[in-house]
């Protein structure tokens, strides 16, 4: 029986392994029996291999650590997760991934937060911090780390203890994973916020980020990952909305935006062709002129701005794409969109 077990979902992370392991052996656990149970989904390259060599010297060099990797032929993340869940025995859960590094005292400062505040919140959690690792990925971190690109997620951002809709990576009681069965395996991404938006419902508890506990977190460093990736982030994000109507945040007005506009251009289109053109025109003058004061604002430096704006550009447009798409299979969340009409409406009134 362990006090904690961390779960680690792993698929193809061979050139992150060692560095996430390095910082693991950084943590301070006092005196907690920890297992830490790495569930690959079928990994093509020297990932199991690796992670072989891990567990002899971890457990060789933390008495009261455990090691286990397990195998899960979905290889889809959610499933992965409830397979670490039941095979785990740990009071406490956490969620960690391979493409972090985590402050030295991580782990206890996470646990501690959770113990104190457990009747109160289901999932708490720390900062997290998105960190290059070369050119083009420390573009993508600084992208991510405004709110003005993408907004909404304050655990990215925000610098006070505060009440968050869902953060990333996590930690919970037993009991409260084990009340909403874990994670959903329908959802292939975005597994995170469907959860967080059941344990809110069922536990009736709220979810707490202290910005004092910090995590970096590595982001792609390809622009054709980056565009699919927010991509399917906007698109299973719609799925979310249409499951949990108090998921759906601000930022989600973009591709209600973005369908209103799809509307006018074709009802400008078939009034005037010119004034198409003037409107088309006029939007691309717009939107570039926002992609270079915030580009500006964000990287401080002309030889980066230009790769900031593209970088910009790979995260917002296919988000809203990927959003739209979802509009499309998974319908329209109209009370998502009414829920937040009536809470913006409540908080222009001060109630």
């Amino acid at each position: 029986m362990f006090d904690i077990s961390i779960l680690v979902p792993v698929f193809n992370e061979e050139k992150f392994l060692e560095n996430f392991f390095d910082s693991l052996l950084k943590q301070s656990t006092e005196e907690y029996l920890i297992e830490i149970i790495f569930i690959d989904g079928n990994s093509q390259d020297l990932t199991m291999e690796k992670l072989k060599k891990i567990k002899e010297k971890i457990n060789s060099k933390k008495d009261l650590w455990e090691i286990k990797i397990l195998t899960n032929k979905k290889k889809l993340i959610a499933s992965s997760l409830n397979l670490g869940l039941k095979e785990s025995s740990g009071t406490y859960i956490l969620r960690l991934d391979v493409h972090s590094e985590l402050s030295n005292s991580y782990i206890i400062d996470v646990i501690t937060l959770l113990k104190e505040n457990s009747s109160n919140y289901c999932n708490v959690g720390g900062k997290t911090i998105a960190k290059g690792y070369d050119q083009n990925s420390r573009i993508f971190a600084k992208a991510l780390s405004s709110k003005w690109v993408l907004g909404g997620a304050q655990f990215r951002y925000s610098n006070k203890l505060v009440e968050v809709d869902t953060l990333f990576p996590g930690a919970w009681l037993r009991e409260d994973l084990n009340a909403v069965k874990g994670w959903n395996e329908e959802w292939v991404v975005n597994e995170d916020t469907e959860l967080n938006s059941r344990l809110k419902n069922v536990t009736k508890k709220n979810i707490l980020m202290n910005p004092q506990i910090t995590i970096n977190y590595f982001p792609r460093n390809k622009y054709n990952d980056l565009i699919v990736q927010y991509f399917r982030y906007g698109y299973w994000r719609m799925k979310t909305a249409n499951a949990h109507k108090n998921s759906i945040r601000m930022s989600h007005l973009l591709p209600l935006g973005t369908l209103f506009y799809l509307f006018l251009i074709i009802v400008i289109g078939l009034i005037d062709f010119k004034l198409l053109l003037l409107f088309l025109m006029t939007t691309i003058i717009v939107y570039s002129f926002y992609l270079f004061i915030l580009s500006i604002a964000i990287y401080k430096n002309l030889k980066e701005t230009f790769k900031g704006i593209l970088s910009i550009v790979a995260i917002q447009l296919p988000w809203i794409a990927g959003s739209l798409r979802g509009y499309l299979d998974f319908g329209f969340p109209i009370k998502g969109y009414y829920f937040l009409i009536e809470k913006m409406i409540r908080n222009l009134k001060g109630i």
